[in-house]
C-alpha cells in the first residue's frame, strides 16, 4: 500500500507544481481512487488490531474519522480555494504529504508501545 501512496503523491506534487491542467488532476485523482481501495479496508483492519474485544466500536470510531477528515479537507478546500483546479491540487497534496508523515509515525508508536 505504501508505494500506491508514494505514487499518488508524486502524481499530485506534480500537478500542484506545474499548474496542470484538468487532464493531469483526473490522473491524479485516479491514482488516488486506485490506491484508497487498497488502503482504506487495511487501515480499518490495522486500526481494529489493538482491540479485538471492541473491533466493532474501533471500525466505527475509524470511520467517523475518516468522515470528519473528508468533511475538513472539503471545507479547507472550499475557504482556500474554491472552484480552482490548481487550488484543489494543493490541498490535495497537502493532505498527501501528511498521509505519508502519519504512516511514518504508526511503526514508531508501536515501537514505543513494545
Amino acid at each position: 500500500a505504501r508505494p500506491v501512496i508514494l505514487a499518488a503523491t508524486a502524481v499530485r506534487g506534480l500537478v500542484a507544481v506545474l499548474g496542470g491542467g484538468s487532464v493531469l488532476v483526473a490522473i491524479a485523482l485516479a491514482v488516488l481512487v486506485f490506491g484508497l481501495a487498497f488502503v482504506v479496508p487495511n487501515s480499518h483492519l490495522l486500526a481494529m488490531e489493538p482491540f479485538p474485544d471492541s473491533a466493532a466500536t474501533a471500525a466505527s470510531i475509524s470511520l467517523l474519522a475518516a468522515t470528519m477528515s473528508g468533511a475538513a479537507a472539503l471545507s479547507l478546500y472550499g475557504i482556500l480555494a474554491a472552484g480552482s483546479v490548481g487550488g484543489f491540487a494543493i490541498v490535495l497534496a497537502a493532505l498527501a504529504l501528511l498521509s505519508v508523515a502519519s504512516a511514518a509515525a504508526v511503526p514508531a508508536a508501536k515501537e514505543q508501545r513494545g
